[in-house]
């Protein structure tokens, strides 16, 4: 493998900081438009509000999805149990929240 090529933490590292800037910047302009949206039309756009919120929300699942797909493309089998456990309180707190918090 030549000197120069990216190690597979370094690719890693790369796709999961595009993931994570595309859907901050997605999650922003979102935001940004229900920000202009209630200021032009002095109504309230719930469904851009809610869509960009959203989009916040779906980073960190989405990041250690990422993750346990490239550690399991590189048979790093430990490190995608360790994702998918983390993926699996993630859900289930997520879940927890949402049956008991009512």
């Amino acid at each position: 493998m030549p000197s120069g090529a990216p190690t597979a933490e370094a690719r890693l590292a790369s796709a999961i900081g595009h993931v994570l800037r595309w859907g901050t910047i997605a999650a922003g302009v979102l935001l940004l438009a229900a920000l202009a949206t209630a200021l032009v039309s002095h109504r309230y756009p719930l469904v851009l509000t809610w869509a960009g919120l959203g989009a916040l929300m779906l980073l960190p699942p989405l990041r250690i999805v990422l993750a346990a797909v490239v550690f399991g493309r590189q048979r790093d089998w430990k490190f995608v149990w360790f994702s998918l456990v983390a993926l699996g309180v993630l859900v289930a707190s997520n879940v927890a929240g949402w049956i008991w918090g009512k």
